[in-house]
């Protein structure tokens, strides 16, 4: 889609919502998922007739993450939960033709 200017392309945004972690599973703290929302945008460049350019940006909600975890005689208990469970995704292509 154009927008604007012939060499600028504008990729539209996006929000998609994943359900909850099923029941059955345990969060653990490398990979504290609950739902998940996320809003994410993009822009590309077209350089020359080979060359675009781009960038995007995604945010990602990750839910509550809270963490009850029974580890055993060894392991012990892990209870808690992080007081801000987001991520912010950066990515930046380049497309050559040839």
């Amino acid at each position: 889609m154009s927008w604007g200017h012939p060499t600028w392309v504008r990729l539209p945004p996006g929000v998609e919502r994943l359900p909850e972690t099923p029941p059955w599973r345990c969060l653990t703290p490398d990979m504290p998922l609950d739902r998940q929302i996320r809003l994410g945008t993009g822009l590309q460049y077209n350089w020359n007739q080979n060359v675009t350019l781009g960038g995007a940006y995604t945010y990602v909600n990750l839910g509550d993450a809270k963490i009850d975890r029974q580890g055993g005689a060894l392991q012990g208990v892990l209870k808690g939960d992080y007081k801000t469970n987001d991520m912010h995704v950066v990515a930046l292509n380049l497309i050559w033709r040839f």
